[in-house]
């Protein structure tokens, strides 16, 4: 089987947002994860799950010359860890929280000095050793770190407590 995409010579989310944290406001914030959020809706139509969700995934292409933040075009790339389901499977609420659960607990306990994309592949590698390889949850949770990146411009990787209730004055 072959996926193919667009050729994309634009740069990363990550670089773009980067480069552009000023014109950034909320409302382009939840711009970009409503687009995000759609592109990931279309995938999981279409029974495919990303399952590598990071910044550096996401292709950022301008609709014009002179774009502002508001008139980019995300992109998503490399699919090389999809999961492609030919049958229809559910979503486990309890799993879904035991696998969060696990990835803030290993989290908590490493070195603040990793890259962004560890909090991904631990998630990524969580699922895979639970048999949960197509829980189109893993692609929701990668939507919610990059939109937690985009509001407060920290990774979860560099949070020092675990419990998100007594971080809510940091935003």
């Amino acid at each position: 089987m072959w996926i193919i995409t667009e050729l994309v010579s634009e740069s990363t989310f990550k670089n773009y947002v980067d480069k552009h944290k000023s014109q950034i406001t909320l409302h382009v914030v939840l711009s970009l994860t409503r687009q995000l959020l759609n592109i990931i809706q279309r995938c999981h139509k279409a029974r495919v799950i990303h399952r590598n969700l990071e910044p550096n995934n996401i292709m950022v292409q301008h609709t014009q010359i002179h774009a502002s933040v508001d008139e980019v075009k995300l992109i998503l790339i490399d699919f090389d860890l999809c999961w492609i389901d030919s049958q229809q499977s559910q979503i486990n609420e309890e799993d879904d929280l035991k696998m969060i659960e696990y990835v803030i607990k290993r989290h908590s306990t490493d070195s603040v000095n990793q890259t962004f994309d560890n909090i991904f592949s631990k998630l990524t590698h969580y699922l895979s050793s639970n048999s949960q390889l197509n829980n189109p949850t893993l692609d929701s949770t990668g939507v919610c770190c990059i939109l937690y990146w985009l509001i407060t411009g920290k990774w979860l990787d560099q949070m020092s407590t675990v419990n998100f209730c007594y971080q809510a004055s940091d935003l």
